[in-house]
């Protein structure tokens, strides 16, 4: 039998502190749990694929989960081509993304068809056929997708066709799509894009930041309460956790965040700002970081 993994992780909550995912950043799942997480058939995850629409997905993050042998989070940048649209497919885990470039539509089984626009979050679903379409003929999309998956997982499996849009019946969009944010920004905003109950995971939910830093800005030194991943979108910022070496990370990184450890994090340019988002998984109403006295 397959456990999902947002089940496994239950165990692993269930088996450390509820209150604080630090400290369960350093607890093993139960042994029971891991010897029923048999590692499903699966292709390996390809870091860069294309397929013959032209659509590219293309690895560009990815860290251990401490708490979760065998068990990673992911970060993807997929691209698609103008109107292209993917065949039918379930997502293997569920997703949190941001449109980077352009528009799409999404349609689950038996759900109304939704339309998402540049500089907007949404969520993917697990287990649920998609179908999925760039709905602009002359502009590229570009997006990210972020989650955690069993190492070797996909990102995800062809289906059969559901019943939503069918082909070029994809909603026009009723207003140009707009540009991401750009110009001036004059302090520190962590803007809650989108976020999702985890079904098979009461008490949890899926979310993705937009977090925007002005030039020079920095953090007072933090904790993260859940592993998250991210993508920087403009400028580039300096961060260590604990006494690891500073790590620099530009427009177009991927990178993933530790919990639990202590985190330094600064916006080196003084005349540039700095944009990035950050996805996770969280207990309800945990915050994104705790404060810690130097």
């Amino acid at each position: 039998m397959r456990y999902s993994l947002q089940t496994l992780l239950l165990c692993s909550a269930l088996a450390a502190c509820s209150s604080s995912q630090a400290g369960r950043a350093g607890v093993s799942p139960p042994q029971a749990s891991l010897a029923s997480a048999k590692p499903t058939a699966a292709s390996p995850a390809n870091p860069s694929a294309a397929t013959a629409s032209g659509i590219k997905r293309t690895l560009v993050a990815q860290g251990d989960i401490a708490a979760l042998p065998g068990f990673e989070s992911r970060l993807y940048l997929v691209e698609y081509p103008p109107g292209a649209e993917a065949d039918a497919h379930t997502h293997t885990e569920q997703c949190a993304g941001y449109v980077i470039e352009g528009s799409f539509a999404s349609a689950y089984a038996g759900s109304p068809v939704t339309v998402k626009h540049t500089a907007e979050g949404f969520i993917d679903l697990p287990g649920q056929p998609h179908q999925f379409k760039n709905l602009d003929p002359a502009r590229p999309l570009r997006f990210l997708v972020a989650g955690s998956f069993r190492k070797d997982e996909p990102l995800l499996r062809p289906a059969a066709a559901g019943p939503g849009f069918e082909p070029g019946t994809a909603p026009v969009p009723p207003v140009p799509a707009p540009e991401p944010p750009s110009g001036p920004v004059t302090e520190v905003k962590r803007s809650l894009l989108a976020q999702q109950d985890i079904a098979d995971l009461p008490g949890m939910e899926s979310r993705i930041y937009l977090m925007e830093f002005p030039p020079g800005a920095a953090s007072k030194l933090h904790l993260h309460t859940a592993q998250g991943i991210g993508y920087v979108l403009e400028g580039s910022f300096e961060s260590a956790f604990g006494d690891d070496p500073v790590v620099t990370k530009r427009a177009g990184d991927g990178f993933v965040d530790t919990p639990g450890r202590p985190h330094h994090f600064r916006n080196p340019d003084p005349v540039r700002p700095l944009r990035f988002v950050f996805a996770g998984m969280f207990h309800k109403d945990e915050p994104l970081f705790k404060l810690v006295s130097e």
